[in-house]
């Protein structure tokens, strides 16, 4: 029950970092870097709350952190600077597909770790690519705002 949590964690808070660097002539008028760092450090923050703990997180809990942060990857996936917009619309692609077998399961932890479906988006969130893109992502999230991946 606990690798579903840190899979969808660790999705999360690798594709949330993507967009750090986009500059207001990318972001049209957007947020400059630094505040936009500081959005991103804020809502990792706001998940670790979250996800912290024994316990697994409620539904309502869960349903909250992943939907706001699939809006967030969506947005920054839009915003992402050429190096890095290959990795993160893979990442904002497979953050869709985990909420999407989260809904089916109705965001109960313990029914999709005992579901066959979870075998499957475990394969695609765990496969050769997510975890190159990720690493390139969390590499540039380091580079670009000092926000060390938690991997």
């Amino acid at each position: 029950m606990r690798s579903a949590i840190t899979l969808g964690l660790g999705l999360t808070l690798a594709a949330m970092t993507i967009g750090a660097c986009g500059g207001d002539s990318e972001s049209g008028g957007g947020d400059s870097a630094a505040a936009y760092c500081a959005r991103i450090q804020a809502y990792k923050d706001e998940l670790d709350a979250i996800f912290d703990g024994d316990e697994p997180p409620s539904s309502d809990d869960l349903k909250k952190a992943f939907t706001t942060a699939q809006d967030m990857v969506q947005d920054l996936a839009k915003r992402a600077p050429a190096e890095i917009k290959s990795d993160a619309t893979l990442m904002s692609g497979n953050i869709d597909e985990l909420v999407k077998v989260f809904e089916k399961y109705d965001w109960d932890i313990v029914a999709l770790a005992s579901s066959p479906d979870m075998e499957a988006l475990d394969s695609i969130m765990s496969s050769t690519e997510a975890d190159a893109a990720s690493e390139r992502l969390d590499k540039f999230s380091e580079t670009s705002c000092g926000i060390k991946s938690e991997s």
